[in-house]
């Protein structure tokens, strides 16, 4: 017996323009552990790439834990785009001085009562490498990077942090499937399958209650068939489903 699934992706409008206004150059730069002056999150806003200075965060456990580093405004501000750089190639640390960021954490915003995850972030390799972050439009007077998950002594330095409103960026959703299996079962009641799907949010925003059609190429044919899975994805997350169908 084979099985063909369908799965059903919503896609919108894609589009990306390049953005005029660094919000950032307007936000005060702060963090759970850093130095002031030459190497303090100042360095972040100062419109400076691959400059002499930059600005880091102590996310060793001798420092405050968990770890964050976070922009702040007088206003709330709108914004979908973020890029954050890694220390510029203009400073030279010590042989295994650990400065450019290679680990996990969480960029968040402040909505007024709590923070709200917009996604789970991953450091890029090398000196002055960006990371570009896209997601829904939001608006704020606060923005962080929090939780930094990142194994051994290693304290990260960003040369920069750039905020955009962008106005041809559009928000997605992009429901992927990637991975399937299913399990052949003959009981008194007649044959089942039970099916494994494995289902990740590529998008920029939340995706909720994602549904797969799939029909049984069977003779005759089995289906189509729908199935809804009752779960939100946010942005990065993917969840392991399990859905039986009794096909005789």
């Amino acid at each position: 017996m084979k099985a063909n699934l369908y799965f059903i992706m919503l896609l919108m409008g894609f589009n990306v323009v390049h953005a005029q206004t660094n919000l950032a150059l307007n936000a005060t730069a702060s963090a759970s552990a850093s130095s002031g002056g030459a190497y303090g999150p100042a360095n972040w806003t100062d419109g400076i790439l691959n400059g002499t200075t930059f600005g880091w965060v102590g996310t060793d456990q001798s420092f405050t834990q968990p770890s964050w580093m976070q922009l702040s405004w007088s206003q709330p501000q709108q914004f979908n785009r973020m890029i954050l750089y890694n220390v510029g190639t203009n400073f030279a640390p010590p042989t295994g001085n650990g400065v450019v960021f290679n680990g996990l954490a969480n960029l968040e915003y402040w909505d007024g009562t709590t923070w709200q995850l917009i996604q789970q972030i991953s450091g890029v390799p090398g000196y002055g490498a960006p990371l570009q972050v896209d997601f829904a439009t939001v608006t704020t007077s606060q923005l962080r990077i929090h939780s930094f998950n990142i194994s051994g002594a290693h304290n990260p330095g960003f040369d920069e942090w750039e905020v955009y409103l962008v106005p041809g960026l559009q928000d997605t959703i992009d429901a992927a499937l990637i991975s399937l299996n299913y399990d052949n079962i003959v009981s008194s009641s007649g044959r089942q399958l039970v099916f494994n799907v494995r289902v990740k949010n590529n998008g920029n925003q939340p995706i909720v209650n994602p549904e797969i059609s799939y029909e049984i190429n069977t003779n005759p044919i089995f289906g189509p068939h729908n199935a809804v899975f009752p779960v939100t994805l946010q942005p990065g997350q993917d969840s392991l489903f399990t859905h039986p169908q009794q096909v005789a």
